[in-house]
């Protein structure tokens, strides 16, 4: 059975292969605004997806290519006394598509749009954001190519 997820064009609740009910909770952290806001943004990247960059899960019937993306962890550092205000959470982006190419191409811009890409004027402000792994896979059941990237966002937290 496929573990492919979609879900309604409001991204909150949408059902699997199966139809079994798929909730939620897709409540977006200012990181995540920051981040889509740099990857709708960055035209290479855009004249392939458009707006298509979804939280979690994608919609039904989604026109391809097109991105998802997800915190998968959120470790911050510490200091002896104080916390040091410093976070560097792991976000997953799946490039998603029908064929191997296309999602290549997509994960290429995604790349070039994320890596090493620091922004002192966003809120909160990017530190360093690094590809750490990536992986290529594809969904026999649905016939959908994806290429996972997880890249460390090292950033300032917001007070």
């Amino acid at each position: 059975m496929a573990r492919f997820r979609v879900g309604t064009d409001d991204g909150r609740v949408g059902t699997d292969r199966v139809g079994g009910l798929i909730a939620v909770a897709a409540e977006e952290g200012e990181l995540e605004m920051v981040l889509v806001a740099r990857l709708s943004g960055y035209e290479s990247l855009a004249a392939l997806v458009s707006t298509r960059i979804y939280p979690l899960i994608l919609p039904q019937n989604p026109t391809y290519p097109v991105l998802t993306y997800q915190r998968i962890d959120g470790p911050r550092e510490h200091c002896m006394s104080e916390d040091a205000g410093v976070a560097h959470p792991r976000i997953q982006i799946d490039a998603w598509g029908e064929t191997a190419a296309s999602v290549k191409a997509v994960a290429t811009q995604v790349r070039s749009a994320l890596q090493r890409w620091d922004d002192a004027t966003t809120s909160p402000v990017i530190l360093d954001t690094l590809l750490d792994n990536d992986e290529a896979s594809y969904e026999p059941d649905v016939n959908i190519h994806r290429f996972r990237q997880d890249y460390i966002v090292w950033h300032r937290e917001e007070s």
